[in-house]
């Protein structure tokens, strides 16, 4: 494949009232250990002269956040010009990360982010992953474009096929990319032939592809019933693995956070419920698989939006009922 090129990040985190270790020493570690896929666009670095006015330092802030690729921000502390960026970077479309290592847990910054991440480091490489994912998507993109076939605007199923398939083969192929989109050609196609064979057309492309976008994890204070930490979908075995990509896919979702398990309650097949919770932004669910430690996972999905709760959770539900994955309480 081509050299791709880094991409450019902008590092965003407090700086007023803050001393040089503050705010450098973070930064620095992200610089050090993604230099050669990212590109930093650093406030710290990039700050206008000390004379500037204060309008010039955020017209200056506000133009580099539009220049980049991304947004990663260092939540260590209650920053106003940091959130002003957060919300400023999900205006002009830019994919946002907020890194919380004291757990303010903010809902707001919840709301803006495409994923919360406890360090730095773990949202630095969670925001390589989104960029890497809407990368590879504005290729399908593009090579749509260029069809020959469109008709009247449109492309049919089949260029859509071989645009999706031929992005993700590039992907599998790219060893920097590799575990990030292990599987997904392949689930790809079998879905797109289970399509086919129905007549059927071939909806929700970008939500399947990015499904993987969704952070999942356990708490690092008890493991799963399959006997150990969970840090991403990929860490989850088949077939709950599969379960858990169809229940990311929904639209609205920013989270799924793996809890407590036991042993009430099994089913024949690995099946999952969903229902309601009085927790804002939270959907509660169960998971039935047979793991080393137990028979049944328990698992919270956090949605974007309150008000859309009841809708996410239908549309999790039908995912699940349309694959035979779903359990009756």
């Amino acid at each position: 494949m081509p050299e791709r090129r880094r991409f450019r990040v902008y590092l965003a985190g407090p700086i007023s009232r803050c001393n040089e270790t503050q705010t450098r020493r973070w930064r620095e570690a992200v610089k050090r250990k993604y230099e050669a896929t990212m590109e930093f666009l650093d406030p710290v670095e990039n700050l206008v002269g000390p004379e500037a006015s204060a309008y010039e330092v955020v017209e200056a802030d506000l133009r580099l956040i539009e220049q980049a690729d991304g947004l990663l921000v260092n939540m260590w502390r209650e920053s106003i010009g940091a959130t002003m960026g957060v919300v400023h970077a999900c205006r002009h479309g830019r994919p946002v990360v907020v890194a919380d290592p004291n757990h303010f847990e903010s809902r707001m910054l919840a709301f803006f982010a495409d994923a919360v991440e406890e360090t730095p480091l773990q949202g630095a490489k969670a925001l390589l992953n989104l960029l890497r994912a809407e990368s590879g998507w504005r290729v399908v993109i593009e090579r749509l474009r260029a069809s020959d076939r469109r008709i009247r605007k449109s492309v049919t199923t089949t260029d859509i096929d071989k645009a999706v398939t031929k992005a993700l083969d590039e992907l599998e192929s790219d060893a920097a990319q590799t575990e990030s989109v292990a599987g997904v050609l392949n689930a790809w196609r079998s879905r797109h032939d289970r399509k086919r064979s129905r007549g059927g057309r071939i909806d929700r492309v970008r939500d399947r592809i990015l499904a993987s976008r969704v952070p999942i994890s356990s708490s690092k204070s008890h493991a799963t019933i399959w006997g150990k930490a969970v840090k991403s979908l990929d860490g989850i075995p088949l077939p709950a693995r599969e379960i858990f990509r169809r229940i990311s896919s929904v639209p609205g979702i920013t989270e799924i956070k793996l809890g407590p398990f036991g042993h009430k309650g099994s089913r024949s097949t690995c099946q999952a419920w969903v229902g309601e919770s009085p927790e804002p932004h939270v959907i509660e669910g169960k998971l039935y698989d047979r793991g080393v430690k137990g028979t049944m996972q328990s698992f919270q999905v956090r949605v974007q939006s309150d008000s859309d709760k009841l809708k996410v959770a239908a549309a999790i539900e039908r995912e699940l009922r349309n694959s035979s994955k779903w359990a009756q309480k």
